[in-house]
């Protein structure tokens, strides 16, 4: 599951965790954290503070980040489920976009399933900004299901649940 920090993704945890996982399913949490170096190269001096200025950011970014999963860890538990694994990606943001780091590793460990939120951006900026659950729909290689926050009351008990007994169509 691909979360962010937002009340958004803890959603999507929950309807995972009460509508998806089974007992024998192996979860990896994936949060990926972007984080903008600076960079000066006029002077010799100022590139060297410059340099310990980035590392200073890149562990401010790395403890944002792993803070931000052990509320997901604790989320997910009161949810009646427990995370397997956990994975966060630092996104040089100068350099690379969340949503090509995410196929990268996507393609790399070849999960059985993707599940990505979709914030519901309006279509100039999709088009602009780039939807994360539309690039991973179209470009991963593996089944992506892209969960979109429901209007309906969470206590709404008319959504489907998954079986331990498989169904085929």
């Amino acid at each position: 599951i691909c979360i962010d920090n937002s009340p958004f993704s803890l959603s999507c945890l929950e309807w995972c965790a009460k509508s998806i996982f089974l007992p024998s399913d192996m979860v990896t949490l994936v949060h990926a954290e972007t984080w903008n170096p600076m960079r000066i190269e006029i002077l010799p001096m100022l590139k060297l503070k410059c340099s310990q200025s980035n590392a200073n950011l890149y562990k401010t970014a790395y403890s944002k980040a792993n803070r931000f999963m052990q509320v997901a860890s604790v989320k997910c538990a009161t949810f009646g489920r427990t995370a397997d694994k956990f994975r966060v990606l630092l996104v040089n943001h100068k350099q690379e976009s969340v949503k090509s780091v995410l196929h990268r590793m996507i393609e790399k460990e070849r999960p059985s399933l993707v599940i990505v939120g979709s914030r519901g951006l309006r279509r100039v900026n999709r088009v602009v900004l780039g939807s994360v659950s539309d690039y991973l729909a179209h470009h991963a290689t593996v089944p992506v299901l892209i969960y979109k926050q429901s209007l309906l009351d969470e206590s709404d008990e008319s959504m489907p649940k998954r079986s331990n007994k498989a169904s085929h169509a």
